[in-house]
């Protein structure tokens, strides 16, 4: 019965995540015109949840649900690694050099910063 649950955590975890990432594309906090902010910000919380999972893991041991409902399921259904390689080809395409780097420098840089501080703590 528990390796079915796992499935439903990871469900339900997703069906949350994706709608998570719906709706912080549709919130415009920033205008910044052919900047993908949603994808950046999508990324960025995504990278912070797993941080503090990992650090709730390491430090209270690997709980049946919490694991496959917000590493697999929200993490999985709220990053978008797929749309930020598309809307960089898109920022290619359209001529946006200086957007297209930033746009990955700062999303791999703040995502493994993001990540690293919130589970430094349990890594060392």
């Amino acid at each position: 019965m528990g390796e079915y649950m796992n499935w439903m955590w990871v469900f339900l975890g997703g069906g949350i995540g994706s709608l998570m990432r719906f709706g912080i594309g549709k919130v415009n906090i920033l205008k910044i015109e052919h900047f993908p902010l949603g994808t950046l910000l999508a990324n960025i919380l995504a990278s912070a949840i797993l941080g503090i999972v990992v650090c709730l893991n390491i430090k209270f041991g690997k709980y049946d649900w919490y694991w496959p409902f917000f590493a697999v399921g929200v993490c999985g259904g709220f990053s978008t690694f797929s749309t930020f390689s598309m809307e960089n080809i898109q920022l290619l395409q359209q001529g946006n050099y200086a957007f297209l780097v930033i746009n990955v420098l700062v999303s791999l840089l703040l995502t493994g910063l993001v990540f690293y501080f919130l589970a430094k703590s349990s890594l060392s």
